[in-house]
């Protein structure tokens, strides 16, 4: 119901019709919409970090490059698959308090994650010393979100595979390291 009618216009009415249940048996459940949007968004959220785990589980990757770019094409394609969602996720942010934190934890799982790869390809001598992992971590995921942002809502016509190699070219060299040999 929120993908195809957007917060603002999604009615409980509605969204108890879609479920199947009666008007009265939505409030059994939740209290009002914005509750359920926010349990619309923690399984996205479970989603993330299930396949944050289950990435984490494979094979630990070679390279830089080759972990750069597998978090690149996860994201993207996690955007991909859920564009409408995405979208509203960062609409109704800006109207409930709740659903912001939600944005912010998410964000912030990404750039804690970049924040210790930068700072361990610091601490061992592949990048410039006077990198602050923080800082770095918040901007090149900042750039990531915003490109999937802006390339899923006006639908570009890029090729997935070339946007996630760029992204990645982007990423890796913006912080001064080999990417291809760099561990």
């Amino acid at each position: 119901m929120f993908e195809r009618d957007g917060f603002l216009n999604a009615r409980i009415t509605d969204i108890s019709e879609e479920a199947g249940v009666a008007h009265g048996t939505f409030y059994t459940y939740f209290d009002s919409k914005e509750e359920v949007f926010r349990a619309v968004i923690t399984a996205l959220q479970d989603q993330l970090i299930t396949e944050r785990a289950e990435v984490a589980a494979e094979s630990r990757p070679a390279t830089v490059w080759e972990a750069a770019l597998r978090a690149n094409r996860r994201y993207l394609s996690t955007w991909q698959s859920n564009t409408a969602l995405m979208k509203l996720w960062e609409e109704v942010a800006t109207l409930d308090a709740d659903v912001a934190a939600m944005l912010k934890e998410s964000r912030m799982a990404f750039v804690a994650r970049a924040e210790l790869a930068i700072r361990a390809l610091r601490d061992a001598g592949h990048i410039d010393n006077g990198i602050d992992p923080h800082v770095a971590a918040f901007a090149l995921t900042g750039m990531v979100s915003r490109f999937a942002y802006v390339w899923f809502m006006q639908a570009e016509s890029f090729d997935f595979d070339h946007v996630a190699e760029q992204l990645t070219r982007l990423w890796v060299n913006s912080i001064g390291v080999d990417p291809k040999t760099a561990r």
